[in-house]
């Protein structure tokens, strides 16, 4: 996720249970993607068409790891209604970290309009990012600045600053399924730099999974399935948090928590008809924060 080739197979995943929402009926949908299927490969694509054979991978893997789809389409939805609401608001820049194969930029209304957008990440990924976005929009966006970083090794704000991040702009800036791949040294600078060193409007969102989770204690199967399938993709896990000490973490680095929440806790919010059935693990979090008023 933050600094291999396989990057992009991390990438693939997100944007296949993406994909796979928009098979259901649209009013069961709980985030809307008609991108996702396109940054797929080829095989992939073939399994979405294949109905029996998507019903038996489904059903596989609603027993391996019962409850991870349901959280991530959670996921989404969540920071989406976030990154909304702050476009509504008058957003500026959004910055989104680690943005693998993320397609908020292009799909949702008023950002292409209204706010500057800079998507960060690995340089691999970025490359093979661009390639797919030429093939998908016909252009490479104008209104957005990709800024490659390997996030262990590159500064942020150097790199931010030497694409045209300006500081004094009101901005939020998005983590999803970046903070458990991170050393919590390298979280800590990067909260350091959006608290310290841009404006004090700014905003923070993003998820991450509880201790016992990121070091294999969990005894919950879904849980060590998961990162058994991230060791073989992807980078391992680094950081995690207690969702009772999220407050106290992020008010030691300058942040005002403003929302904590359990996936589960989406189902009455964001999941209706059929939807309302399906199994959301309870190891997936997200908050939201904003920048302390510096005295």
């Amino acid at each position: 996720m933050i600094g291999t080739k396989k990057a992009s197979i991390t990438a693939e995943i997100m944007a296949f249970h993406r994909a796979t929402e928009m098979l259901r009926p649209e009013k069961e949908r709980v985030c809307q993607d008609h991108l996702a299927i396109k940054f797929l490969p080829p095989e992939w694509v073939a399994l979405l068409k294949d109905r029996e054979k998507f019903i038996a991978l489904a059903s596989e893997q609603a027993q391996e790891m019962a409850g991870i789809n349901g959280a991530i389409v959670a996921t989404v939805r969540f920071i989406d209604e976030i990154v909304l609401q702050a476009v509504e608001e008058g957003l500026a820049q959004l910055v989104i970290l680690g943005s693998g194969y993320d397609s908020r930029t292009y799909r949702m209304e008023g950002i292409k309009e209204n706010t500057h957008v800079f998507r960060v990440d690995h340089p691999f990924t970025q490359q093979i990012k661009i390639q797919k976005l030429e093939e998908i929009l016909g252009e490479k966006p104008g209104h957005v600045a990709f800024v490659p970083l390997e996030f262990t090794k590159d500064d942020l704000k150097i790199c931010l600053l030497g694409n045209g991040f300006d500081p004094v702009k009101r901005t939020l800036f998005v983590m999803e399924g970046l903070t458990y791949y991170l050393p919590a040294g390298t979280l800590d600078g990067i909260l350091a730099f959006i608290a310290k060193e841009s404006s004090p409007h700014n905003a923070i969102v993003f998820d991450y999974l509880p201790p016992s989770v990121i070091d294999g204690t969990s005894e919950r199967p879904e849980a060590k399935r998961a990162r058994m399938e991230v060791e073989r993709y992807s980078d391992p896990y680094g950081f995690g948090l207690e969702s009772d000490k999220v407050a106290a973490f992020l008010a030691e680095r300058g942040f005002d928590l403003k929302h904590n929440v359990n996936a589960p806790d989406c189902k009455d919010l964001y999941f209706r008809g059929q939807s309302q059935q399906r199994q959301i693990t309870p190891i997936f979090w997200f908050a939201h924060a904003t920048v302390k008023p510096q005295d």
